[in-house]
């Protein structure tokens, strides 16, 4: 977590999708969930969200989300940054905004309102 002596603690984590991977804070309303649910390599559903830049790096920060397993207990594949050195995006972003994926790999990056780390979660 990082501490901003005037405020309260920011939880940081890394979203992934077994392909690739992101830095992400948790919004400061959602802080209780690190004592409860949220947990190391959790598959969670990002339900809503916010892309910043921050120092010069792209982060998204989670305004809600819910956890959906304890997950496989380890990283899921060798994920890569989305973004290269110079913060351009190395992935495109879905098209299908709000849909199940028809990709049946779960590892299938998916980078809207539905993701889910690690797995293709049903709307």
């Amino acid at each position: 977590s990082a501490q901003d002596p005037s405020g309260p603690p920011r939880f940081r984590l890394v979203l992934s999708d077994g392909k690739h991977h992101i830095q992400g804070m948790l919004a400061t309303q959602l802080n209780e969930l690190v004592h409860v649910s949220v947990h190391r390599f959790n598959l969670v559903k990002v339900k809503d969200y916010i892309s910043n830049d921050v120092q010069g790096s792209k982060i998204v920060i989670i305004l809600q989300l819910e956890v959906v397993g304890d997950g496989p207990g380890g990283k899921i594949g060798e994920p890569v940054n989305v973004y290269d050195q110079r913060g351009a995006a190395v992935a495109q972003p879905n098209a299908k905004s709000n849909r199940q994926s028809s990709n049946p790999n779960p590892a299938a990056p998916m980078y809207n309102r539905t993701n889910v780390a690690g797995q293709s979660a049903p709307n």
